[in-house]
């Protein structure tokens, strides 16, 4: 059984001086963080913690339809959004772009696969309710087949009102990718 984790707990096992850690409470730290896989599979009581310690880049998957500029958004409802967003997740250690796009459409879009993808913009958000981040837009050049159902999601010609508030900066970034393509 394991003892209760509480500031007066660690003070007295030593890793706690007053608010720092001590030399024995880095070391544990270190330790423990070598069993901690990287995102996006940090288990989810230590990710907001882990993620809160520096400024994680988020990267944002753009999915238009050319025929209409209709971009994908897919519907978010957690702890700390409700509504339609941009579909993204976090870079992984040695992951690069094209992988971490990969893998959104693997994890959100279920039917789409990415070809190929351009940085279009960035936004840095330090008023994200969940901790500061920097987001990174990745408009999807080329891709094959179209979202499943599975991805709680939908196509939008015009930006829904209850598009998540973090997500709002992006549409100045997105607009001029939208214009339908003729032929």
């Amino acid at each position: 059984m394991v003892a209760e984790v509480s500031k007066e707990n660690l003070t007295r096992l030593g890793f706690l001086e007053g608010e720092e850690l001590t030399e024995e409470g880095i070391e544990m730290a270190r330790a423990l963080l070598e069993h901690v896989k990287p995102v996006p599979n940090i288990p989810t009581r230590l990710f907001r913690r882990v993620m809160g310690l520096n400024v994680p880049v988020a990267v944002e998957l753009v999915l238009i339809r050319p025929e209409d500029g209709a971009v994908f958004l897919t519907w978010r409802e957690d702890e700390y959004w409700r509504g339609w967003h941009v579909p993204g997740s976090f870079i992984s250690p040695g992951e690069e772009l094209i992988d971490t796009a990969r893998r959104i459409a693997d994890n959100e879009l279920r039917g789409v696969t990415v070809v190929s993808v351009q940085s279009i913009g960035d936004k840095n958000l330090p008023a994200c309710p969940r901790f500061h981040a920097f987001g990174n837009l990745v408009f999807t050049a080329s891709y094959t087949g179209e979202p499943g159902e599975a991805a709680r999601g939908r196509w939008f010609t015009e930006w829904p009102e209850d598009l998540i508030e973090v997500h709002r900066p992006y549409i100045e970034i997105i607009d001029p990718y939208r214009k339908p393509r003729k032929g």
